[in-house]
């Protein structure tokens, strides 16, 4: 089993290559990606049953989540968005179609006045729902290497935490929103790595098996 610091290696090392892979990315390219993604994710029942979506907020660089989000509100979901809060927490906010979209930290965008959700609220926010989580990279066990700062690993975990104090199954679906080359084999896992229950590609979806 590899130490921590061979863990933490390796992800660094893989970062370095998927950050510069992603570069490459043409914005036709990464036009026709969204395009083929989004039309595996509205054919998925799991998606149309969901009535709530909590869609992060694309990069630049990322696969964009701009049609996932306008998909929502065309068919009645409530959209949720990631709000950073302090201490290097991420929140939840509630989007409207009418809602204006900022430049923020590390070019992410962020709503101009945001609808915050109460953590204890999260639970009845998202029952039932989807999670669409970023990242540079996944693989078939559910596993995903994030940006290092631990953001959507502590969110994630938040999460859990509030259906687990309710006792409730409904937890919202863990999904990975991804280009196809992103997807690998058997990533590099910290323990308190919480995996994710599918992946949506350009290619089309993949249901993870977590060990």
């Amino acid at each position: 089993m590899p130490t921590p610091e061979e863990v933490s290696a390796a992800k660094a090392r893989l970062r370095r290559e998927l950050l510069a892979r992603r570069r490459d990315v043409s914005s036709a390219q990464r036009q026709q990606a969204e395009t083929q993604a989004l039309a595996h994710l509205l054919a998925w029942p799991v998606f149309a049953q969901a009535p709530a979506v909590h869609c992060y907020l694309a990069r630049p660089e990322e696969l964009p989540t701009q049609g996932v989000m306008q998909a929502c509100f065309a068919q009645g979901k409530t959209v949720y968005v990631p709000m950073l809060e302090a201490e290097g927490q991420l929140g939840i906010s509630r989007l409207k179609p009418t809602d204006t979209l900022v430049p923020g930290p590390w070019d992410i965008p962020q709503q101009e006045t945001p609808h915050p959700v109460a953590q204890v609220d999260w639970a009845a926010a998202l029952s039932h729902g989807l999670v669409l989580v970023p990242g540079l990279a996944f693989d078939d066990r559910g596993g995903r290497l994030g940006y290092g700062k631990g953001y959507y690993d502590r969110f994630l975990g938040r999460l859990r935490q509030q259906f687990t104090m309710l006792g409730t199954t409904y937890e919202p679906l863990r999904v990975g929103w991804a280009y196809d080359w992103a997807i690998h084999k058997d990533l590099p896992q910290d323990p308190w790595d919480i995996p994710l229950k599918a992946l949506v590609t350009p290619a089309g979806i993949l249901l993870t098996n977590p060990s």
